[in-house]
């Protein structure tokens, strides 16, 4: 990762061929995160509490707190790992830095939201089904715009 300290990304012909492939995996992953959270949560806080909570109208049984557990460990070890990557990268464009902040402040904060979410639901109150939906939201939209601004940053016209 020492290539994200440098401030030369736009003229390494090496990491303008690794970024896009990197990038890629990023977007095949977040697609399918997003079907999956749609197939299996809805897009609704009914639906989203019934996955946590359970539903007996509906024969859906409550997520009990190790596969919960299972899910905050996956999800905090992969979008750590991304934002980590796609932060280091997003400061070196230039864009302003009040940007910058904002963009890593959304998404890890929109991040960490998603991963305890489920625990808030299954185990205080249904109401955190709103702060999952918007933690998602958050999530996707400040990751995609992340994505958007290195590419176009790494293709984009040379400062002069």
């Amino acid at each position: 990762m020492k290539f994200f300290l440098s401030h030369n990304l736009k003229n390494n012909s090496h990491i303008k061929l690794v970024i896009p492939f990197f990038i890629s995996f990023i977007v095949l992953f977040l697609i399918g995160d997003c079907l999956y959270s749609i197939n299996n949560l809805g897009l609704t806080p009914v639906s989203i509490t019934d996955y946590y909570r359970g539903n007996e109208e509906k024969l859906l049984e409550p997520r009990g707190i190790v596969l919960i557990l299972e899910e905050v460990h996956i999800r905090s070890f992969l979008f750590g790992f991304m934002l980590l990557s796609l932060s280091s990268l997003i400061l070196q464009t230039n864009i302003s830095p009040i940007s910058k902040k904002i963009l890593i402040i959304t998404s890890f904060t929109s991040a960490l939201m998603d991963s305890v979410g489920g625990i808030f639901i299954a185990y205080l109150n249904s109401i955190f089904a709103y702060l999952k939906i918007l933690s998602l939201l958050g999530l996707y939209i400040s990751l995609t715009i992340m994505i958007l601004i290195i590419m176009a940053y790494l293709w984009g016209e040379e400062e002069g």
